[in-house]
C-alpha cells in the first residue's frame, strides 16, 4: 500500500468521523447557517456592521455621483462650444468613474461578509467537532 492509498483512507475516515459526530441539533444549525441569504438581506445587514457608516457614506456618495452625472450629461447635451464640451465631458466621465469605484468597493464589502460568515460557519461546526471526539 503506497502513501497515496494511506491518505485516501485516512481522508474517508476522517470524513465518518465528522458525519458520525453530527448529531441532530448540529444538523439543525449546520442547516440554519447553510441557508444562502438573499440579495436584499445582504444589502440590509451591510448597513448594521462595523463598517455602516462607510456605507452610508458609498451609498449617499452615488447618488451625489448619479446627479452629478445626469446634470453633466445634460449639460453636455446642450453644449455648443468645444471647452464646454470637453469640461461637461470630462465631468460625466469622472462621475460615472467615481459611481464605479464605489459600488465595486460595495460589493467587496459583501462579499467579505459573505466569507466571514462562512468562516464564522466552519469555526462552529469545527468547536462542536471537537467537543464530541473523545480524548
Amino acid at each position: 500500500m503506497n502513501q497515496k492509498d494511506k491518505q485516501n483512507i485516512d481522508q474517508s475516515n476522517i470524513d465518518q468521523k465528522i458525519s458520525e459526530a453530527l448529531l441532530a441539533e448540529d444538523e439543525e444549525l449546520h442547516a440554519e447557517f447553510n441557508v444562502k441569504q438573499n440579495m436584499l438581506t445582504e444589502v440590509v445587514e451591510s448597513f448594521r456592521g462595523q463598517s455602516r457608516w462607510f456605507t452610508i457614506m458609498a451609498f449617499a456618495g452615488m447618488w451625489f455621483m448619479t446627479g452629478i452625472t445626469v446634470a453633466t450629461g445634460y449639460m453636455f447635451l446642450q453644449s455648443e462650444s468645444l471647452p464646454e464640451l470637453i469640461g461637461y465631458g470630462g465631468g460625466f466621465f469622472f462621475s460615472l468613474s467615481a459611481i464605479g469605484m464605489m459600488k465595486l468597493w460595495y460589493w467587496m464589502e459583501l462579499s467579505k461578509n459573505s466569507v466571514t460568515r462562512e468562516i464564522k460557519r466552519v469555526e462552529l461546526q469545527l468547536a462542536r467537532l471537537s467537543a464530541r471526539i473523545p480524548k
